[in-house]
């Protein structure tokens, strides 16, 4: 039997992007008389003046469900092993040659119980395992979440754990140029571990470990960096909803500067399930509501209709934009009726809508989208294909031996992903 690591349908990848963007748009009649699709200005927002400080993203749009990331010319791939720990499978650009770090038997972390995701803040490789809470009247103590950060190749040292109550949102992480790390965490009662309390932003010092609770949420659901903008980060809050009615939850924006260390909330608002997101790192959000792509200026409060149908003539179940811009390019997924997935993007600087043509065959039958991981110099690294190697395992029932999957990768011009 074959098993893998994150060799996913296009329809789970859809799944759990929407888990962490909480939004998802169902298809609906788009008017052209509409006000979602005609220019419009909020008169009573206040004009932002934002300072840029250079602030980045040390995650994709997956969050902490990531397992690779670009650091300089290394794309790290955390690879776990059976004894709970994992090792790093490399690619070294622009060769891509291919290098491990550690082994099944030689893990470079001991345990990663719970999930580990591989950042890239400043040129630094940082692992954060995201570990487990206790579960009463049971003997599980659970296990702790830990920032690990690189200190030479393949030797990680422990820079910050949290309590056992605490766990690390799923949803992106940022950097500033002063090599602070931003994240948030969640935090649960001590009696159950189940009940959310709050949610706080921490600002952690990647190589001092100096911790600051900058700020604090309680009454929501998920708190999420979902983004940055010049002067700071994108948190996306969703409340309850209705527990009596079940009605959907309420999605709202905030931008928390890093320079002022203030929040403020912005005037766009939504209900779960209406609008699918996508952010620049401009001050710019793009939304999809029906077959209409949408655009909220930050800094002016400005709504503007960006395009009315991005359908291309599909009948659609839903419309899921994947959280960023790519070079000019928004990528999105139809959902059309008949159940098909279909990988497309959106041209900013040309108003063309196409579909993604850079495909591989999974498992020598399967055809995928060529989906793109890092972008190192004029390229892009992109999955393109998988291979699998028999391995063999020990436990206390004796060995055995299993055809372990492994995504593989290779370099390819942005000229060429997107005009071809």
């Amino acid at each position: 039997m074959k098993t893998n690591r994150m060799m996913i349908t296009v329809l789970s990848l859809i799944s759990i992007v929407a888990m962490l963007l909480c939004s998802c748009a169902k298809a609906q009649e788009v008017k052209a008389d509409s006000e979602e699709n005609n220019v419009t200005v909020n008169q009573t927002s206040t004009v932002r003046d934002f300072k840029d400080m250079g602030m980045s993203l040390a995650t994709t749009t997956w969050g902490l469900l990531q397992q690779s990331t670009l650091v300089n010319d290394r794309f790290a791939i955390v690879e776990p092993v059976p004894t709970g720990g994992c090792y790093i499978r490399e690619y070294r650009l622009p060769e891509m040659n291919e290098v491990n770090i550690g082994d099944n038997d030689n893990p470079v972390i001991d345990d990663i119980r719970g999930g580990a995701a591989p950042l890239s803040a400043n040129g630094n490789l940082i692992i954060i395992k995201n570990g487990q809470t206790p579960i009463p009247s049971s003997d599980w103590e659970g296990t702790p979440s830990i920032i690990y950060v690189e200190e030479s190749e393949g030797k990680f040292k422990p820079l910050i754990t949290l309590k056992n109550n605490e766990l690390f949102s799923m949803g992106m992480e940022a950097c500033d140029t002063q090599d602070n790390l931003y994240s948030i965490v969640q935090v649960f009662d001590t009696e159950t571990y189940s009940s959310l309390k709050e949610s706080y932003l921490m600002r952690i010092n990647i190589h001092s470990g100096e911790t600051t609770v900058l700020k604090n949420w309680e009454g929501f659901a998920i708190i999420n960096i979902i983004g940055i903008y010049p002067e700071g980060l994108v948190i996306q809050k969703m409340d309850h909803g209705s527990s009596l009615t079940g009605g959907p939850a309420e999605m709202s924006l905030e931008l928390y500067s890093v320079l002022s260390n203030t929040g403020e909330d912005i005037d766009l608002s939504w209900k779960e399930g209406e609008y699918s997101t996508a952010l620049d790192d401009q001050g710019h959000v793009y939304y999809c509501n029906g077959k209409a792509l949408n655009m909220y200026d930050l800094a002016s409060g400005e709504k503007v209709a960006v395009d009315q149908d991005i359908s291309l003539g599909e009948e659609i179940d839903s419309i899921l934009l994947l959280g960023e811009v790519i070079d000019t390019h928004i990528p999105y997924y139809i959902v059309t009726t008949s159940g098909n997935e279909i990988l497309c993007s959106y041209d900013l600087t040309t108003g063309e809508c196409s579909q993604n043509q850079k495909t591989y065959i999974f498992d020598g039958e399967d055809v995928r989208p060529m989906t793109i991981w890092g972008t190192y110099e004029d390229k892009y690294v992109v999955l393109s294909g998988a291979r699998f190697i028999p391995e063999t395992y020990s436990d206390k029932d004796g060995s055995y031996s299993i055809d372990r999957g492994y995504d593989t990768y290779s370099l390819i011009s942005q000229n060429e992903y997107w005009n071809s």
